[in-house]
């Protein structure tokens, strides 16, 4: 069993040697003692610290962000596109980005398509018909049939 000594790391101002010897104590600890340790009783005042390093351990993981077009007023689309640059460039992950581009904003929108090139490696549409999405919903049952055929009509 590894032990870490963490004394040295205590009042250290965010550099990158800072950042990546927090990676390393990080990376250290597995998710098992880290929810150990979260439930010691004084663990409440250094896990809002542990959550926030914890964002530097991430690597070569598979990151799914949804609701793009629904972001806070406060968070700007030119700093998530940002995020997902730095993701992908100097961590190595997979970046999903889940959106309706159709319901952007117009600040978000310009800084969508701004960035869109740098960051984004391939685009998918999603956008299947009223019969296909019955078909992927609704059985083969007669109700179901009758349905679909109905929900074909509607269109």
């Amino acid at each position: 069993m590894s032990t870490i000594d963490i004394r040295g790391h205590i009042g250290i101002t965010q550099d990158i040697a800072s950042i990546k010897s927090a990676d390393k104590i990080l990376s250290s600890l597995s998710r098992k003692a880290i929810e150990l340790f979260r439930g010691l009783p004084y663990s409440k005042n250094f896990w809002p610290t542990i959550q926030s390093l914890s964002f530097y351990s991430i690597r070569n993981s598979i990151i799914c962000l949804d609701d793009f077009e629904r972001k806070g007023k406060l968070l700007d689309a030119q700093d998530i596109m940002g995020l997902i640059a730095f993701l992908k460039e100097q961590k190595k992950c997979k970046v999903i980005l889940i959106l309706n581009d159709e319901s952007l904003e117009n600040a978000a929108l310009i800084d969508y398509k701004k960035y869109r090139e740098k960051v984004i490696d391939i685009e998918l549409v999603f956008n299947p018909s009223a019969s296909e999405c019955a078909e992927i919903a609704l059985s083969n049952d007669a109700p179901s049939l009758k349905l679909k055929q109905f929900i074909e009509n509607l269109v």
